[in-house]
């Protein structure tokens, strides 16, 4: 192995090895054992190739910081920005690090990380998911570990020690490391154009957990009231199989008849044994006269008359201190991926008891047939 990845580094730098193939370990026709005979003997049928997304951080060379200087401030994506740069197209080689830990290394600086591709995007690597999962690779992680060995045998003598360390290689963001996106290498190159056909980038349909009195959450993105009058918000859902831990994003709606009442919103934990609007942090509370509320907690300010044609969106904000700012606005329409979401802030929050994780929960009101429809969210995903 030790030998294979000299002989690669030294392709790599006598300029042969990428024309030859564009990623070398793993690729779609590694064997089972991990490498063919002959290392260099690539079968030349990739067509059933498959792709794993590696975040893979570039050695700090000796003498240099990993503190981002002044000018370098506007040249990075924020780490808790990943899932929000991922949807809209935007990528950097050079990641940002605003956590506390990090602006305490670096004289409240954040620290800077680059990548061997932009981040938040991934570097993509060619499996076979049928033959090289779970042996020689148990999950998409040891994909990335494999793929760092090779690309930094080049730079370091054994650069082992380097990719076993937790962080450094990884698949990059919201990838699932026990899956694959299946099909989309050919001729062990990633197949059509990548950023228009990521399955990573789109919106995240919520999956409800049912409460009291509402239906339909397990088979899609809508969630609506079979319990009849009561004259209470008493029947509800939460997404307990949708927890947001950390960065930023946010959750969106729209609601199937503005004579009805609903409440939307954000909540504590991950479990939720309240179907009431009770335990809603912040949020919308849509009204039977037409009018759109703002929760803050215990307080409810009205806000002006809405449409069923309105799309209504939630967002959240890592402060990057344990807390977050939440930001409601209204939008005319689905934000799409790749573009600037149109929306307009309605209000402002920087609730300093609001802290991670969070559910999305929901409850309605009165009348049976109420429905919050096409929820959807963006965050930075746990796989657990």
């Amino acid at each position: 192995m030790r030998e294979f990845l000299k002989s690669s580094g030294r392709w790599v730098r006598d300029g042969w090895f990428w024309p030859l193939v564009l990623l070398a370990l793993p690729n779609c026709g590694l064997y089972k054992s991990g490498l063919p005979p002959n290392p260099f003997a690539f079968p030349t049928d990739f067509s059933a190739g498959d792709l794993v997304m590696c975040d893979i951080k570039e050695p700090v060379p000796d003498g240099e910081t990993d503190c981002a200087k002044d000018d370098e401030l506007t040249s990075g994506i924020q780490t808790t920005k990943a899932a929000v740069s991922l949807f809209a197209g935007k990528s950097q080689a050079l990641a940002l690090d605003y956590s506390p830990d990090a602006l305490n290394h670096c004289s409240m600086n954040p620290r800077k990380i680059k990548f061997l591709a932009n981040y938040p995007d991934g570097l993509p690597v060619c499996v076979n998911c049928g033959t090289q999962k779970p042996n020689p690779f148990s999950d998409g992680n040891a994909v990335c570990v494999a793929m760092c060995k090779d690309k930094l045998s080049a730079q370091m003598d054994d650069p082992t020690d380097y990719c076993n360390t937790p962080g450094n290689a990884q698949v990059s963001t919201n990838f699932n490391p026990a899956q694959c996106f299946l099909g989309l290498c050919n001729n062990n190159t990633p197949a059509g154009n990548l950023s228009m056909i990521d399955p990573r980038r789109p919106q995240e349909p919520l999956i409800w957990t049912t409460q009291n009195g509402t239906m339909g959450g397990a088979n899609g993105s809508s969630i609506h009231r079979t319990a009849g009058r009561s004259g209470s918000f008493d029947a509800g859902a939460f997404s307990d199989k949708q927890i947001i831990t950390h960065g930023d994003g946010w959750v969106e709606f729209s609601v199937s008849n503005n004579q009805k009442a609903y409440a939307f919103g954000l909540s504590l934990g991950e479990t939720d044994s309240d179907e009431t609007t009770a335990d809603i942090k912040f949020g919308f509370i849509m009204n039977p006269d037409q009018t759109f509320s703002i929760k803050d907690g215990d307080v409810v300010t009205k806000i002006r008359s809405y449409l069923t044609s309105e799309r209504f969106r939630i967002r959240f904000v890592d402060l990057n201190d344990g807390n977050k700012g939440v930001v409601l606005s209204a939008s005319t329409g689905v934000c799409n991926p790749g573009a600037v979401c149109n929306d307009a802030t309605v209000a402002l929050s920087s609730l300093q008891g609001l802290t991670y994780p969070l559910r999305v929960d929901v409850s309605l009101l009165d009348d049976t047939d109420a429905e919050i429809q096409n929820a959807t969210m963006v965050r930075i995903q746990d796989f657990k």
